[in-house]
């Protein structure tokens, strides 16, 4: 079997957090020249948990400026110019993305406690 190069996930999993970036942004540049719209709010989640990781104890809620100006330079450098607000929307789609997770994830912690309590007890 043919071994691959390492994508974006590869990298961030092995803590290789700058290399991952630099492969998220260009997933990203290269989604808005194409007009791909329906990858942009992942990828941009991604970067969020990236720069996230990047900068310990931090969220991906409080980078999102730093990801925004990020992507606004690679765009710029590249001479790629999104449509409209389309960094901003899938910005915003992104961080509701991290937000819904997190929610689910709570819940999930919630639900496996009161299982754990209720076994304990014997009920």
């Amino acid at each position: 079997m043919q071994e691959r190069a390492p994508d974006a996930v590869d990298l961030m999993l092995e803590g290789r957090l700058d290399d991952a970036i630099q492969e998220y942004l260009t997933l990203y540049s290269e989604a808005v020249e194409e007009r791909n719209w329906q990858i942009g709010p992942d990828l941009i989640a991604q970067l969020l948990y990236c720069f996230a990781l990047r900068q310990e104890g931090s969220s991906p809620e409080k980078v999102s400026s730093q990801v925004a100006e990020h992507v606004a330079d690679v765009l710029h450098r590249k001479g790629v110019t999104p449509d409209g607000r389309r960094v901003d929307d899938d910005l915003e789609l992104a961080l509701g993305q991290v937000r819904a997770a997190k929610r689910a994830a709570g819940a999930s912690v919630k639900r496996a406690q009161k299982e754990k309590d209720q076994r304990w007890q014997g009920v």
